[in-house]
């Protein structure tokens, strides 16, 4: 997703004592997991919030942040 981050996979298995006992049903199930990038990560981390009431904002919204 070029700078905007990143997927990759993860397995969740039950453990064995040896290679050899290992099979795909020790695998209980399989996630797909997200890893940001920096520039997502900065405009998260600069993000500003404000309350609101009936969902209607009582501020201008601010320039949009260069990330």
């Amino acid at each position: 997703l070029s700078n905007l981050g990143s997927f990759y996979l993860t397995l969740y298995i039950e453990g064995v004592e040896n290679a050899e006992d290992f099979t795909r049903g020790n695998i209980k199930r399989a996630a797909i997991r997200f890893r940001p990038g920096k520039r997502l990560k900065k405009l998260v981390k600069n993000l500003n919030y404000d309350k609101v009431s009936n969902g209607v904002s009582n501020q201008e919204p601010e320039n949009e942040i260069a990330a």
